[in-house]
């Protein structure tokens, strides 16, 4: 063998040796890429499970407004109540003095 021949087969081997190589990193990007993908999908799915969760949050705090309305409104109604209950109670205690003078002032009428 002469060493052209033995650099000549060198020269293959280091061809095919690379060629291999090549192929492995040509596999080990359309995986990643293929990763890539999949991690892409996710994220995607991510962003709108969260824009979804964003939406019902936000109809649950309109819903809480209207919800501490409604309590507030209850409560001025029964505000008022107490107040005309406390007023209507004033009126019956006059009331019921006025009736007790009157029937103080009848008893000193004597009917024949």
């Amino acid at each position: 063998m002469t060493r052209d021949t033995k650099a000549a087969g060198k020269t293959r081997q280091l061809i095919e040796t690379t060629v291999q190589a090549v192929e492995k990193g040509i596999q080990y990007a359309d995986d990643t890429a293929v990763s890539m993908g999949e991690v892409m999908e996710g994220a995607k799915l991510s962003t709108e499970l969260m824009n979804k969760m964003a939406e019902h949050l936000k109809k649950e705090a309109e819903n809480m407004r209207a919800i501490d309305h409604s309590v507030a409104v209850v409560s001025e109604v029964v505000d008022n109540n107490s107040a005309t209950s406390e007023e209507t109670a004033a009126v019956s205690e006059e009331q019921s003095a006025q009736v007790t003078t009157m029937v103080g002032m009848m008893e000193r009428f004597v009917i024949e």
